[in-house]
């Protein structure tokens, strides 16, 4: 229990623990050692003085330079951990106002583009019916009104992608698993969601697996003209596996792993907590993303 508790501290604590302990007990090693040879050399040559000093000398110096040594690191390892607190408070500091807009830019288009385009499509209707013995515009308004109506579809998705996702401790996977049957809802899939809500997942790690899930999602939304999207977060051997695959159309990925700055974004954030990305596609036969992130890393 005790080696799991000194294991479980962090390094600035140990080094302060080793300064109160390593010291003290150097220095009765050293007073041990040269005890046994003082009194080897007092029975062979009868000076006792000379090795006494020396006794003092070793029994203090190496103590000392141990100690200062060692409050030197702990000093730099605090400098270390205030540095990477305040680079902790800027990323969530831009993370909250990264959110806010979203916000925003979300409110924005829900208040004005999504409804001035509602306007526009109910108008086609009514001059539709205006013109009902013209053939010719009532096609063309009725291809209008059709055009109007997708394009509100696609910006209540984006509105809906837009909005930050906020959840409790410990309550990330149905946050989670609510999110993607709300976007579900808006593009009218078939989805096949299996998410192991018994997983140990480390809170640094819930933001990544979200963003991971909704770039794939918006990515199949805007380009996979896809009618199913099967997800899967399971944990195996001490790694996290998410895969999203979808019945989309597909494409040809280039020679790099990922296309486009979505995808290069993802497999940064993934690389990034020391995991592996991976992305296959064929023309016709859909797309797979697959994420493997270590608990640890």
């Amino acid at each position: 229990m005790r080696m799991l508790t000194w294991r479980q501290m962090e390094l600035v604590d140990r080094v302060r623990w080793l300064r109160y302990i390593l010291p003290p007990l150097l220095s009765l090693v050293v007073i041990y050692y040269q005890l046994g040879l003082t009194q080897a050399l007092e029975m062979r040559y009868g000076h006792t003085l000379h090795y006494v000093v020396e006794i003092l000398f070793y029994s203090l110096t190496g103590p000392v330079a141990s100690w200062l040594m060692l409050i030197w690191v702990e000093r730099k390892l605090r400098e270390q951990q205030a540095l990477e607190a305040q680079i902790q408070a800027a990323e969530r500091e831009k993370a909250a106002v990264l959110a806010e807009d979203r916000a925003r830019i979300a409110r924005d288009l829900h208040d004005g583009v999504a409804q001035t385009l509602y306007f526009v499509a109910l108008k086609t209707d009514v001059l539709r019916q205006q013109l009902a013995n013209n053939e010719t515009a009532v096609t063309e308004l009725r291809d209008m009104g059709q055009k109007v109506r997708q394009v509100i579809r696609d910006v209540r998705r984006t509105i809906f992608a837009l909005r930050p996702l906020d959840w409790p401790p410990g309550g990330f996977i149905p946050a989670l698993r609510q999110f993607i049957g709300g976007f579900t809802e808006q593009t009218g899939w078939q989805t096949a969601v299996t998410l192991d809500e018994s997983i140990p997942l480390p809170p640094r790690l819930e933001p990544v697996i979200f963003r991971l899930v909704q770039e794939s999602l918006n990515n199949i939304a805007k380009h996979a003209e896809a009618s199913q999207v099967w997800i899967t977060l399971a944990r195996e051997n001490g790694r996290i596996h998410l895969t999203i695959r979808d019945d989309g159309k597909g494409f040809t990925p280039p020679a790099a792993n990922g296309s486009g700055l979505g995808m290069h974004q993802m497999a940064d954030r993934v690389t990034a907590v020391g995991g592996q990305f991976h992305l296959e596609s064929q023309p016709g036969q859909g797309t797979t993303i697959t994420a493997e992130i270590p608990v640890g890393g």
